[in-house]
């Protein structure tokens, strides 16, 4: 995850035994205070930023019956969820009972989400200026430019977590982001954050291409003003080496070390509200979950350490504990994960979680017609992935912003009908933006959730709102993936 450092946490041990994973479920139990009950439905790393921020969820579901056309499931209340219980990157933060499980806000409180992104200079995005919904399916040709829109994301969320520096250099330096077309030398990224009956806040940042280097020249967090006379309101100015932050009409200059290389944004004063609300989502972002690693080795086959985690990681490690915190602290969750596997694999009965080495717990899978249950490393790599997904999908712990690379690899083309309603579902509680080659995958999704790319004659990426095409008789006759594949859509150069 993004994590914020200097935040306040109670380790978790590592399980040596197995009396301790009741120990534990029974701790959380405990330590939990009782709260109204809340619904959900039964379908369908990320990385922090710092001072110990966490993800606040999205607003209360109201649960469905028949979401997957072969199961019907019975919409019934939540347990009390369990307050009091925030997880850090060392265990369980019992210090805030006013939270949920994982350190989330009360449900109700989540503003929306990012209504629009734009973007000049970065790689192939010359210049986009794009709308965002709750869920984004990219398809697109190779060298499109998906991967750079996933990308962009990872940098917004350094910007905001103090990380902008060592992410640049990571990303290959200031040089290799730059658009290669000899001409540019500068990136400006601008998002938009919708606010419930107010004006969006609007954010710039601009770097600028050094000898040796990049600089911040330009960076701004804005909302404009209901008075079409008055300027917008501004919250961070900056530019160059003058910084200033506003909050309610007064401004003040940084007096403290200022760090030149990080921005503004992440280094706004915790008391300016504002501000920091925006910081805050915006650090919320995860990184990018790519194709899970099931090979032999790879640690989701393997006997894990228990500790309470709040997404399965981006490798899978923590999927175990995971699946258990899940089952202890959220039922109807965990309830919903299972039900999605036996939509998906008919013989499916259950998951446990015994015991094995040093006491460490194992993933079990009991299927019908077999004597004896089938492990982590027994498991096919479609299974471990559809599992992968579905417990991420379903985490109490997903980050208001989740990326997600080709999550088709290894999946029955009639599995991504599931994957599909697993992710609709999702998008109620972090906003999705995911890329795929899969012309199935796209067959079980709407125009509305479908952003089709391609490259101008520069060589830029250009995107467009599939139902902001003219398909209407299209789809009379064909699907959604035969228009992809005719050419109809686009995104196929």
């Amino acid at each position: 995850m993004r994590t914020d450092s200097g935040g306040v946490s109670d380790a978790v041990p590592e399980i040596g035994n197995a009396g301790s994973l009741a120990y534990v479920a029974k701790g959380a139990r405990q330590l939990a205070a009782p709260r109204a009950p809340r619904r959900v439905r039964h379908w369908s790393k990320c990385r922090g930023t710092s001072a110990g921020r966490s993800s606040p969820m999205r607003s209360e579901r109201q649960p469905i019956a028949g979401f997957f056309s072969s199961v019907t499931v019975p919409g019934s209340a939540l347990a009390p969820p369990r307050s009091g219980m925030a997880a850090t990157d060392n265990g369980l933060d019992v210090r805030n009972p006013s939270k949920l499980a994982w350190g989330h806000e009360p449900e109700g409180t989540m503003t929306p989400g990012f209504s629009r992104l734009s973007v000049t200079g970065y790689r192939r995005l010359k210049a986009l200026d794009i709308e965002l919904r709750p869920f984004n399916v990219l398809i697109g040709a190779n060298s499109v430019g998906k991967s750079s829109f996933l990308d962009v994301f990872d940098l917004l969320a350094a910007s905001a977590g103090d990380t902008l520096q060592t992410t640049i250099t990571d990303l290959g330096g200031m040089a290799s982001l730059l658009t290669a077309d000899g001409r540019t030398n500068s990136i400006t990224l601008a998002l938009q954050m919708g606010q419930d009956g107010a004006a969006p806040l609007d954010y710039q940042l601009h770097l600028s291409s050094e000898t040796v280097g990049y600089v911040i020249a330009r960076e701004s967090l804005t909302q404009r003003s209901n008075l079409p006379i008055v300027g917008p309101d501004k919250y961070i100015d900056a530019t160059g080496p003058r910084v200033r932050y506003f909050d309610s009409g007064i401004f003040s200059e940084p007096n403290w070390d200022y760090k030149s290389q990080e921005t503004a944004l992440s280094q706004v004063p915790r008391t300016y509200r504002k501000a920091e609300s925006f910081r805050r989502l915006l650090a919320d972002i995860s990184e990018v979950y790519h194709s899970l690693d099931v090979s032999t080795r790879a640690p989701v086959r393997t006997p894990q350490p228990l500790s309470n985690a709040p997404t399965p990681g981006a490798d899978g490690a923590d999927l175990v504990s995971c699946l258990y915190t899940i089952r202890e602290t959220a039922r109807e969750r965990f309830e919903a994960i299972e039900d999605a596997l036996r939509a998906a694999f008919p013989a499916f009965e259950r998951l446990d979680f015994p015991p094995v080495a040093a006491g460490r717990p194992t993933l079990a899978w009991t299927e019908r017609g077999f004597a004896r249950p089938f492990y982590a490393s027994e498991l096919s790599e479609g299974t471990l992935r559809f599992l992968w997904l579905a417990t991420l999908l379903q985490s109490p712990g997903l980050p208001r912003i989740t990326l997600i690379d080709e999550p088709e690899v290894s999946l029955h083309p009639e599995m991504l009908r599931l994957l599909a309603d697993l992710m609709r579902e999702a998008s109620e509680r972090t906003q999705l933006i995911v890329a795929t080659h899969s012309d199935r995958f796209v067959r079980f999704l709407d125009p509305k959730e479908l952003i089709v790319c391609d490259n101008d004659e520069s060589g830029g990426m250009t995107t467009q709102w599939a139902d902001g095409l003219d398909l209407k008789m299209w789809l009379k006759e064909y699907t959604l993936d035969q228009l992809w594949s005719k050419g109809i859509l686009g995104g196929r150069s």
